[in-house]
């Protein structure tokens, strides 16, 4: 049997669906309040013995990561220590492709509970599939009720929600009902209803759905949402109900947060998490930045040099996640960048990030070899009437194209105005194309990006 983190669950074995199903869960949610606010030091050691009998369950039936580590020089008895660790080279998603077969475990221990594969969206164009337990589902839940449960969630309350639907069930103009928020949620505490409509469904037509049902609390990616919002305000469409809105998959900017409360009036809760790994950091319920789930993961912040990141500074995200023995991630570079930042004030002792910051697709490229992050920002092509949506794509180190969906021909002045924001806000005289477009495509996920490079 493998607990969660010793000494704060005991001896968690994946409860099933039976009758004990709801009391594990609320033990969980108890132990994660007390965990939160533990000292940094005692928090660390007690990842670091989790870690221990994820790396003694490798050594034993994880041929692949048996051998990383052996070449690391760590063996079942090692002490480990974050230096120690650190030799450990980080696997990547084209690791997981070449070697998937390899790096799932031979044996499981029967507490785990049945496997499932999970397969990500591709969006980066390289998909990957991770064999997942139970247990390590319900841990995947639990932090999703965490995240409820730190913004106070009225559960009683409507959920409106736009995310792709590979099912096909939830297309306009009515998309699909759901009975309750979802299994943890329901089984709890009991909801009000939820609907969800396919987030492919044109922004006019996803607006007409939500007046309708005007719920309190709507779930979908930034920049649909931005879409949404901007149209609301076009149309002077309200939504008296909404309290909150529930963000993922995507980089949220201060831009979005201040769009939300201008033509809403609500803030925004957003959560960091990727498909093969499961959640990595929420939003703190009274900043806008974000707490990392120690309980679940060891989430590291890399600088170039594979040195951890102090509070200011900017890297590559690693990542383990303490509780899939079925296909284990030993320090696996997710392909984001994040920025660290200091202690929280909210009492909460979890690691803080600053800015999720997306992944190396979304940093631009210069000619002299810099590469830094691209934010120019929905509101400064909004000022344009004619866009009613945009991308910008840099093809070269010296040429970049805007592509837009108009509604109506650019004047001159407009295409100037244009030219000239992409070039002060990339601070590079750029060669700039435009380039009209029907539809700007979304990932399989549903995911867009404003910013793209096809550069190396």
């Amino acid at each position: 049997m493998f607990p969660l983190l010793r000494s704060v669950v005991p001896d968690f074995a994946w409860p099933g669906l039976g009758s004990d199903w709801s009391a594990k869960m609320m033990a969980l949610l108890f132990q994660f309040q007390q965990s939160e606010r533990l000292p940094p030091a005692e928090l660390a050691a007690r990842q670091f013995l989790q870690l221990r009998r994820l790396v003694a369950a490798c050594h034993e039936s994880a041929p692949f990561q048996r051998n990383r580590l052996l070449e690391a020089g760590i063996h079942p008895d090692t002490e480990l220590t974050p230096e120690v660790w650190r030799r450990l080279k980080p696997v990547t998603r084209y690791d997981i492709q070449g070697n998937g077969d390899q790096m799932r475990a031979t044996k499981l221990d029967g507490a785990h509970g049945p496997t499932a594969a999970h397969s990500t969206s591709g969006s980066t164009g390289s998909p990957v599939t991770v064999i997942k337990t139970a247990l390590e589902s319900f841990v995947f839940e639990a932090v999703a009720m965490r995240d409820l449960l730190w913004h106070g969630a009225d559960f009683s309350a409507s959920l409106g929600i736009l995310r792709r639907d590979p099912l096909g069930n939830s297309g306009p103009p009515d998309g699909h009902a759901i009975p309750a928020w979802g299994h943890s949620p329901q089984e709890l505490f009991g909801t009000g209803p939820a609907a969800m409509l396919d987030i492919r469904t044109p922004t006019a037509e996803q607006v007409t759905w939500l007046a309708r049902m005007n719920p309190a609390y709507v779930l979908s990616t930034p920049s649909n949402l931005t879409l949404v919002a901007q149209q609301c305000r076009a149309t002077g469409t309200s939504l008296p109900g909404l309290r909150l809105v529930r963000t993922y998959g995507e980089v949220v900017s201060d831009e979005f947060r201040e769009l939300c409360q201008e033509v809403w009036g609500v803030s925004v809760a957003d959560a960091y998490s990727a498909q093969e790994v499961g959640y990595l950091a929420l939003q703190c319920p009274g900043t806008t930045h974000y707490h990392v789930m120690s309980e679940t993961m060891l989430v590291e912040v890399l600088d170039e040099q594979g040195v951890p990141c102090r509070p200011g500074g900017i890297g590559r995200v690693v990542v383990t996640p303490l509780h899939n023995f079925a296909m284990p991630l030993l320090r696996y570079d997710i392909g984001d960048f994040a920025q660290v930042g200091p202690q929280c004030a909210c009492g909460r002792s979890l690691p803080v990030l600053m800015r999720i910051l997306g992944r190396e697709r979304n940093r631009l490229a210069l000619p002299s070899g810099e590469k830094r992050y691209a934010y120019i920002g929905a509101k400064y092509f909004s000022a344009v009437s004619a866009v009613v949506q945009y991308q910008v794509v840099q093809t070269s180190l010296e040429r970049i194209e805007i592509r837009l969906v108009l509604r109506r021909l650019l004047t001159g002045e407009e295409e100037r105005y244009l030219r000239e924001l992409v070039q002060n806000g990339l601070g590079h005289a750029f060669e700039v194309e435009i380039v009209v477009v029907d539809q700007i495509e979304r990932a399989a996920s549903g995911k867009y990006e404003d910013f793209r490079s096809e550069v190396g």
